[in-house]
């Protein structure tokens, strides 16, 4: 073939690539990469625990040898306010206060009772000296948080921007309703006055946002929240009642899994978007 053909023949093949590469990103819709303008915005949140924790314990079922067999606490959701400040377009932070709903607790404990220093010999206490005996713990937990927050904004891809954060803030606890029972034919029980704690909390949390206008984003994530620890009041034994107190119930490592849903709404001027790419990936 003649130096003419090959020449042809080149000029070709580059005229397809480049017609083909400007096809593909007519079809590849455009990676828009988003430009925060900045500034301060507000945000409302709900969320809801689809698994809470708790390490349950009481001096005196210690000093029993016995500790706690069963423990749970009930999910329940929460709803949020906050105020916050996009530093740029990957940088943002934010105050949050959360109310969250009442939840109710229960509790099953075994230690070690001594029939015979205790001058029983009936019933349950029948064969005479240790014996293995339960309560039943049945309250409820009110919190409410304040955390400070910062988010990583990753990027935007088509409309979506995924973040990752994390808070420190303090919980204030408030048990109440507290009340514990032996089912046994030995009976007995107590009730506890209300209990209040402040505690040292934390968050982690990853999800994305959507900005459905320019000034305000949807956002969806999951949180791990760390809620520090609870205690109730005093222990009041029955029939006594306060009379004589017993060391109360403590509630320690109080945690959960959630799944939240929230709004930001910027305030002054909005978002700005620069088309840089095309494809799969950011340009």
């Amino acid at each position: 073939m003649g130096t003419f053909g090959k020449k042809l023949l080149s000029g070709l093949a580059v005229t397809l690539c480049m017609t083909g590469a400007a096809n593909a990103a007519d079809i590849l819709p455009p990676v828009v990469e988003h430009r925060a303008s900045g500034g301060w915005y507000l945000r409302g949140d709900i969320g809801y625990d689809f698994y809470k924790t708790g390490n349950f314990s009481q001096a005196g079922v210690t000093a029993a040898s016995g500790s706690f067999i069963s423990e749970s606490i009930d999910r329940n959701g929460h709803i949020g306010v906050g105020a916050g400040y996009e530093f740029n377009d990957w940088l943002r932070a934010d105050a949050t206060f959360e109310v969250r709903g009442t939840e109710g607790f229960a509790a099953v404990d075994r230690y070690l009772f001594d029939c015979t220093a205790a001058g029983l010999s009936s019933g349950s206490c029948s064969g005479g000296g240790i014996i293995t005996r339960n309560n039943m713990w049945r309250g409820s937990l009110t919190t409410q948080a304040l955390f400070i927050n910062a988010y990583v904004d990753i990027g935007t891809w088509y409309g979506f921007t995924p973040f990752v954060g994390g808070g420190i803030g303090l919980a204030f606890h408030r048990v109440h309703g507290l009340h514990e029972f032996d089912p046994s034919d030995l009976g007995g029980g107590s009730y506890a006055l209300t209990g209040k704690k402040t505690s040292f909390a934390w968050n982690v949390q990853a999800g994305f946002g959507y900005d459905v206008t320019d000034n305000l984003t949807l956002e969806t994530a999951y949180r791990y929240v760390s809620l520090g620890d609870a205690t109730s009041g005093r222990l009041c034994p029955l029939p006594a009642g306060c009379g004589s107190t017993l060391p109360p119930l403590e509630i320690s490592n109080v945690a959960a899994h959630e799944v939240r849903l929230g709004l930001r709404w910027r305030l002054g001027g909005g978002h700005t978007y620069t088309d840089v790419g095309y494809g799969p990936g950011r340009g």
